[in-house]
């Protein structure tokens, strides 16, 4: 780029990138229905780059010209990305299909090796790994990163509300210090969270913040007997999930998960006859599945039932 362009003509040149920049993004709508991808493509695909990446690139060498710094930065992750794959491949931390080459270029057209893998498992993968994967595909899935956004205590307080929830759904009748109890007291419930929290300023407040009965109801003293609200309204763990300007949802990939496992884990609990389907089906569940796209919402369900069945396996071995 030249230093001496005036605004104008940068901001010509800027939209002339942009303009390249989604002529090399992939048709996310046509290629998360392919059955495998070959890790080169799908490396690319992850990075949000098509074929003609490497393309553009050089015919920036061949006029002698300077290739946009965005294009040298995807270009320099992609080796990376492709070593850390094949790795996650030999440790079979990542299903493949096929025998696992050495290749000499991350973007090569003819692959040297005939690898493959499904597109759900490798996008699960590089969420759980906190890869940055392109912005156009996370909007795709619905999903955000913020990584290291959630710390401990985030989590745990996460993980207090999505139990809360959760036996609030089994018994409608419960107060907060019914919750707080049922937290401090129910092994193994309590260790869903890193440490033990005492005093009416960690789980209290936390449960209080998403107290689902009515506001009239929440103060003064408990009744005896049982005093049921109705119908309780179960709305999602705002960290997990929230809505755009567009009015599509989000999610946290890392909060969603440890809210789905934390509250899978307490229906089965509070529910022993239940298999993963029913908790699947469950209004706390459900309550974090998108109902737009088709695409997104199988990708959700799965990903979501994996994590109930991963709450049921947590809580059978505790309670073993």
């Amino acid at each position: 780029m030249n230093d001496e362009w005036d605004d104008e003509e940068f901001a010509k040149y800027m939209h002339r990138q942009q303009k390249l920049r989604v002529l090399l993004q992939p048709d996310y709508e046509s290629v998360l229905k392919e059955e495998q991808w070959e890790l080169s493509k799908a490396v690319r695909y992850l990075l949000g780059f098509e074929d003609s990446i490497e393309d553009f690139f050089y015919c920036y060498i061949d006029q002698n010209l300077s290739a946009p710094e965005w294009m040298k930065n995807s270009l320099a992750l992609g080796k990376p990305l492709y070593n850390k794959i094949k790795l996650a491949i030999h440790n079979k931390a990542l299903p493949c299909n096929g025998r696992l080459h050495d290749s000499s270029s991350v973007f090569l057209k003819t692959p040297r090796h005939s690898c493959q893998v499904a597109p759900y498992e490798i996008i699960k993968w590089a969420l759980l790994e906190q890869i940055p994967l392109s912005i156009s595909l996370l909007c795709r899935l619905r999903f955000h990163q913020k990584f290291n956004n959630l710390d401990k205590r985030n989590m745990d307080c996460i993980n207090v509300q999505s139990i809360a929830l959760a036996f609030w759904s089994i018994d409608d009748h419960l107060y907060v210090a019914d919750i707080e109890e049922k937290i401090e007291n129910a092994f193994p419930l309590h260790d869903l969270l890193s440490r033990k929290y005492k005093g009416d300023n960690t789980l209290r407040k936390w449960i209080g913040k998403i107290d689902p009965r009515p506001k009239e109801c929440r103060v003064g003293r408990k009744p005896k007997g049982k005093v049921r609200w109705g119908s309780i309204k179960v709305e999602p763990i705002a960290e997990a999930f929230s809505r755009t300007c567009h009015r599509h949802p989000e999610y946290d990939f890392k909060a969603l998960r440890s809210t789905i496992i934390a509250s899978s884990a307490t229906l089965f609990y509070g529910l022993p006859s239940a298999t993963p389907l029913s908790v699947f089906e469950h209004p706390v569940i459900q309550a974090y599945i998108d109902p737009s796209p088709i695409l997104v919402s199988e990708f959700l369900k799965q990903l979501i039932f994996e994590w109930v069945e991963e709450g049921h396996q947590w809580i059978v071995k505790k309670l073993k």
